[in-house]
């Protein structure tokens, strides 16, 4: 009778159409949750993912040297996210250096 509310979400992805862009938030957000065992918090704090298509994952990053600590770990990054897919669903990690965001605070 109930449905696990999990269960809804992808259907209705499938239904309405957004099926790819729920799959590119949900592996921005395992980059996030996967990189923890991999990455320093620091390196975490001054970087985002802000996109995936067509197996390329963007990750913004707001420092060069941590760019350079995620370039050197992209691979296991990658191995981590494939292995929680079970299948190469990421070819390439792309890192991007762009600015840090100003808080709301000061806008």
């Amino acid at each position: 009778m109930w449905e696990n509310f999990q269960n809804l979400i992808p259907k209705a992805a499938g239904k309405y159409g957004f099926t790819r862009t729920l799959k590119a938030i949900e592996v921005c957000q395992q980059f996030r949750t996967l990189s923890k065992n991999i990455l320093p918090e620091k390196a975490l704090q001054n970087a985002d993912a802000k996109s995936f298509e067509e197996g390329t994952l963007t990750v913004e990053v707001y420092d060069s040297g941590w760019a350079q600590q995620i370039q050197m770990n992209k691979h296991r990054i990658i191995e981590a996210i494939n292995q929680k897919y079970g299948h190469d669903l990421i070819k390439n990690l792309k890192i991007k250096m762009v600015e840090r965001p100003q808080p709301l605070s000061e806008i």
